[in-house]
């Protein structure tokens, strides 16, 4: 009886200080992944797009107007889809990216008889070089190049066709461009555009007509790297 006393004693005694110590030891923390972005930048990539433009119709002698209106207020929304590639020297990154939107822009007018006419653009699109500063993930950059679209003047209440005609013309702009991930981005983007003069038969309006379009847009998007 005393030996087994003694042996149960000395087993307490020996597990006592590592059960004491048990409560000692630092919890384990899981470690957060960090995303390295560091590299996102490089490459191609495409994504998608939607945004609101706001201008005006012109002609040589300025701002177009009709039935004493002038049409100084086109604006709509757009959404549409890019695509594009960079090449990263140190924190400096060069692109080059193309896209092309549906368009909403336009503005009605009624004229003498009562009827709408409606002037505005189907799709424009741009294809433009980016230069930008990569300042760890996010990135500011400029952009200018070459823009188009399709036109169209609107008068089929008066009975005379739609006329529709492509533009050529210039844009420029600042945006920027959050990286999210080791593959997706973020962007907010300005450009001013000015698509060119054309000439429109509109015949049912005392035609022809030369007009051109220009507007400032305001566009989100998303782009995915690879």
């Amino acid at each position: 009886m005393n030996r087994t006393l003694l042996v149960s004693a000395a087993l307490v005694a020996f597990a006592s200080p590592a059960l004491a110590a048990d409560p000692m030891r630092p919890v384990p923390v899981p470690s957060v992944p960090v995303v390295d972005t560091s590299s996102i930048w490089d490459g191609f990539y495409a994504g998608f797009h939607v945004g609101y433009g706001r201008g005006e119709a012109y002609d040589a002698g300025g701002v177009i107007s009709f039935a004493g209106s002038d049409y100084d207020s086109i604006s709509g929304f757009f959404g549409g889809v890019q695509i594009g590639a960079n090449v990263q020297s140190g924190s400096i990154v060069f692109g080059l990216e193309t896209d092309i939107s549906l368009s909403g822009l336009s503005q009605t007018i009624v004229d003498g008889g009562g009827n709408d006419v409606i002037v505005g653009l189907d799709y424009f699109g741009t294809v433009r070089a980016r230069v930008g500063v990569d300042l760890d993930g996010v990135l500011p950059y400029l952009t200018a190049g070459f823009a188009y679209g399709q036109g169209y003047l609107d008068d089929t209440d008066a009975g005379f066709a739609r006329d529709t005609n492509f533009h050529t013309g210039w844009t420029v702009g600042a945006g920027v461009e959050f990286a999210v991930s080791d593959s997706m981005s973020i962007k907010g983007e300005y450009l001013y555009t000015d698509l060119g003069i054309r000439s429109y038969p509109a015949a049912g309006l005392g035609g022809p007509w030369d007009a051109g379009v220009r507007f400032h847009t305001i566009k989100l998007g998303a782009n995915f790297h690879f």
